[in-house]
């Protein structure tokens, strides 16, 4: 009895403790030029305008108790990448964390895959800015 108590502790903080890569650099809770974490702000993106905007995209998965969720946003385009952003919609301890794997700034393609941790769900704002 006293092994299966220990094995439940132990399982369940392992369920919810937070993992050591969510850690980050951050100024008013925005990181900069990340092109992994919580959000990703990644390029120039401090004189950004509308027209340049081409592309946006909302990712929201619900929660699986005992999974993680996963997706995907991808761009294509004839323009040059030169801000993209994925902000998590989520807190810190429950939101997950997005990483740019292919392209992005400097190229006319991106692909951003989201994970979420265990048991929660993934909610992310996608915006891709490019001339």
């Amino acid at each position: 009895m006293k092994v299966f108590l220990v094995c439940l502790v132990l399982g369940i903080s392992t369920i919810f403790a937070k993992p050591p890569f969510a850690s980050k650099i951050s100024i008013n809770g925005v990181n900069l030029n990340a092109s992994s974490g919580h959000d990703v702000i990644d390029g120039n993106c401090t004189n950004t305008t509308d027209a340049d905007l081409v592309f946006k995209d909302y990712i929201h998965l619900h929660r699986v108790p005992f999974f993680t969720r996963s997706g995907k946003s991808e761009w294509h385009g004839d323009q040059k990448i030169y801000c993209v952003q994925a902000l998590n919609q989520k807190s810190d301890e429950t939101g997950g964390t997005a990483n740019i794997t292919e392209g992005g700034v400097g190229h006319n393609y991106v692909t951003i895959e989201m994970n979420s941790y265990v048991s929660h769900g993934i909610e992310f704002y996608i915006y891709v800015w490019a001339k």
